[in-house]
C-alpha cells in the first residue's frame, strides 16, 4: 500500500537502482561553485491562468522587504462578516485612526489574538500597519517577535471557489458572498487591492484574484478565503512569518519563522519559492503585476548564481525525497542544510522535509529513524504552526506511535507557507 504525502505517493517498494544513483548524485556535498548545466534543462516557469487551482507550494525565511499590491488599498480595516453560508465572523468592529487612515494593531501569543470582526487593540501588541510609500500598506512590527511567536489569526471576510468555468458564474458566486456581509465587511473587501485593474474600476474577481489565500474545508479544497488584515501582508521571497489555515478552528494563523526586530516589516509569501530569481519574477509580475526587491531578488554576480542554484536544488531534492527510500536521511539532511543556507533555516520547510521523510521511514518499517523524524517534523511544526496546531499534534502522536495508525501522514502542507491560489 501507498501513504499519501504533501507532493507524492511514497510506496514501500524500493525505487529503482537509476533514481538511487539520482538520489545519490543529488544528496552529495555541492562545490562552492556550482556547475549550471541544469539551466538549459530548467523547465520554463509555470504560469497560473484564469480558471486555474493553484495552491503555491512556498518555501523561504528571512527579512521581509519585497514588494507588493495586494491589500494596499488607503484603508487598513478588520471588519466583520456574516456567520451564514460560507462567510465567517459577524462582530463588531473597533478601529482607532492615525494621520486620516485606519490603524489595525495584531496582538501576540498569550492574549486574545486579533480575529476578523471582533479586533481588540488594548495590550499585546506587536505590529501595525502603515503606509509604505511604493509598497501601498504593510504589516511593520512595534516590538521583538521571538522565533514560533504568534504574530496574528483571523477568520475570512468569506470564503470562496478559486476559480470556475464561467467567469460570470463566478462572479455571481463572490457578489452573493458579498450581499451578505455587513457595510464594514463590504467596506474592507472594497479596499483591498486589485493587481489586475490596470488603472480600471476593481472588479470583485480582480480583489479575489489578488488577495485570496488556500481553504481546505473538509469536503472541498479548491476555496480561497479573502481576510480584511492578513491581506495587508506583503510578499518578499525571504519571508520572515508563516501564515497556515487551521480548518478545525477556521482561521488562519500567522507565526514568526525568526525573530523580528522594531520596525521590520512582516511578510508572507505568495509563490513557490523553490525557483530561480527569473521565475519567480516571471510568476509574480504575471499574477500580481509588480516585481519584487526582497533581499533574495536584490542579489548580483556570484552571489544571485549560488541562490538560483540553491533554489534549483532544493526543488529537485523535493521531488526526490518522496521515494528515497534507504537515503531518505541523506536527502532530509542535505534538504535541511540547503534551507539554513539560502532560506534562513526555514521552519515550514524543514517540518515538510522531516515530516515527508517519517513518512518514507514508517514505509520502510525503520521505527527508530521514523521516530527521529517525527519528532523533528513536531519541533518545526511547533515553531510554523503552533504547540496546538492539528498538524502538530498529529505529529506529537507519530513521535509516540512511529509506526503506527498515524503514519498515513499528515495532510497536504505547502513547503515554507500557504502562499496564494491564485485564479
Amino acid at each position: 500500500s501507498s501513504v499519501l504525502t504533501s507532493n507524492a505517493l511514497v510506496s514501500p517498494a524500493m525505487p529503482p537502482a537509476s533514481s538511487m544513483a539520482s538520489l545519490r548524485a543529488l544528496a552529495v556535498p555541492m562545490a562552492s561553485t556550482p556547475d549550471l548545466a541544469w539551466r538549459q534543462a530548467s523547465p520554463a516557469p509555470s504560469m497560473r491562468t484564469p480558471g486555474s487551482a493553484c495552491r503555491a507550494a512556498t518555501v523561504a525565511a528571512g527579512a521581509g522587504v519585497g514588494a507588493s499590491v495586494r491589500g494596499s488599498g488607503l484603508g487598513a480595516t478588520v471588519a466583520g462578516g456574516c456567520a451564514a453560508a460560507l462567510v465567517l465572523a459577524r462582530r463588531p468592529l473597533r478601529r482607532r485612526t492615525r494621520s486620516g487612515w485606519s490603524v489595525v494593531v495584531g496582538r501576540s501569543a498569550g492574549s486574545t489574538p486579533a480575529v476578523a470582526g471582533g479586533a481588540d487593540v488594548e495590550h499585546g501588541c506587536c505590529f501595525e500597519v502603515r503606509d509604505l510609500g511604493v509598497r501601498g500598506m504593510g504589516v511593520v512590527a512595534t516590538r521583538r517577535i521571538l522565533k514560533g511567536e504568534m504574530v496574528h489569526r483571523e477568520a475570512p471576510l468569506l470564503i470562496a471557489t478559486s476559480g470556475s468555468t464561467s467567469w460570470n458564474s463566478w462572479e455571481e458566486e463572490v457578489r452573493t458572498l458579498l450581499a451578505d456581509l455587513d457595510a464594514e465587511g463590504r467596506q474592507s473587501f472594497w479596499e483591498l487591492a486589485d493587481s489586475h485593474a490596470e488603472g480600471r474600476a476593481k472588479t470583485t474577481l480582480g480583489i479575489l484574484r489578488t488577495n485570496g489565500l488556500p481553504v481546505d474545508l473538509e469536503d472541498r479544497s479548491d476555496m480561497i478565503g479573502i481576510y480584511a488584515m492578513l491581506s495587508r501582508f506583503n510578499h518578499s521571497c525571504t519571508h520572515n512569518v508563516n501564515n497556515s489555515w487551521q480548518a478545525d478552528i477556521g482561521v488562519e494563523v500567522l507565526h514568526a519563522n525568526r525573530d523580528i526586530e522594531p520596525g521590520e516589516e512582516l511578510c508572507i509569501t505568495y509563490i513557490d519559492l523553490f525557483q530561480t530569481l527569473e521565475a519567480r519574477r516571471a510568476e509574480l509580475l504575471t499574477v500580481f503585476k509588480f516585481q519584487c526587491g526582497c533581499e533574495a531578488c536584490s542579489l548580483t554576480g556570484d552571489e544571485q548564481t549560488r541562490s538560483d542554484f540553491c533554489r534549483h536544488r532544493l526543488g529537485q531534492l523535493r521531488e526526490a525525497l518522496p521515494q528515497s527510500g534507504p537515503l531518505v536521511e541523506r536527502v532530509v539532511a542535505k534538504l535541511s542544510a540547503l534551507v539554513d543556507e539560502e532560506l534562513g533555516g526555514n521552519p515550514p520547510a524543514k517540518c515538510c522535509a522531516c515530516s515527508v521523510g517519517y513518512q518514507v521511514a514508517a514505509a520502510l518499517g525503520d521505527p527508530e529513524l521514523a521516530k527521529t523524524m517525527a519528532q523533528a517534523a513536531w519541533e518545526h511544526s511547533v515553531v510554523a504552526e503552533g504547540a496546538e496546531a492539528w498538524r502538530s499534534r498529529m505529529l506529537r502522536s507519530n513521535v509516540d506511535d512511529p509506526l503506527g495508525a498515524g503514519a498515513e501522514g499528515v495532510g497536504a502542507m505547502a513547503w515554507g507557507g500557504e502562499g496564494m491560489r491564485a485564479a
